[in-house]
C-alpha cells in the first residue's frame, strides 16, 4: 500500500485575477470545479468546506484541462495533477492546511496463488516509483 495526497491548485491566470486563498474559508468566494468535498485541518482538526462553482464532474482529466484553462480552483489526487504542476500549468495553494497521504493505493492478489516473478517486479516497480515521484520531490524543493 502506498499513501497518495488530495492536492489543491489552480491556474496562475485564475489566481491572478481572483486571488490566492489564504486559508480553507476563502474557498467559498472562489469558484471550485468539484469531484469530492473539500477536507482541512484548522487547529489541527479536520475541517470539510462545502464550495461551489460551476462544474461538477465525475472526471479528474475534465476537471484539470478547465482548471489549467483558468476555470476555477480543482482538488485532485496527485497523480491526475503532477503534470500539469511540473509543466506549471497549475500552482499548488493551501499547502500548509491539506490533509497529507490519506488516499491508499492497493494491489490486489488472488487468494492462495504464487506470484509470478514478472508480478512482484512490477509491484516493486509501482512501489518505488510512486513513493519517489518526480513531482512530490520537485514541488517540495519549488515551496523551500
Amino acid at each position: 500500500m502506498i499513501d497518495l495526497s488530495q492536492i489543491v491548485c489552480a491556474s496562475p491566470d485564475y489566481l491572478a485575477r481572483r486571488g490566492v486563498p489564504l486559508t480553507p474559508l476563502d474557498l467559498t468566494r472562489h469558484t471550485c470545479l468539484r469531484l469530492t468535498s473539500m477536507r482541512f485541518k484548522m487547529d489541527r482538526k479536520p475541517i470539510d468546506i462545502e464550495v461551489s462553482g460551476p462544474v461538477s464532474a465525475d472526471s479528474a482529466d475534465v476537471l484539470v484541462r478547465l482548471a489549467v484553462e483558468g476555470v476555477g480552483i480543482v482538488r485532485l489526487g496527485e497523480l491526475a495533477v503532477a503534470k500539469a504542476l511540473l509543466n506549471g500549468s497549475l500552482v499548488q495553494v493551501l499547502m500548509d492546511v491539506q490533509i497529507e497521504h490519506g488516499y491508499p493505493v492497493w494491489a490486489l492478489l488472488p487468494p492462495g496463488r504464487q506470484r509470478s516473478a514478472k508480478v512482484k517486479v512490477f509491484l516493486d516497480f509501482m512501489a518505488q516509483s510512486l513513493n519517489l515521484a518526480q513531482w512530490r520531490t520537485l514541488l517540495a524543493k519549488r515551496s523551500a
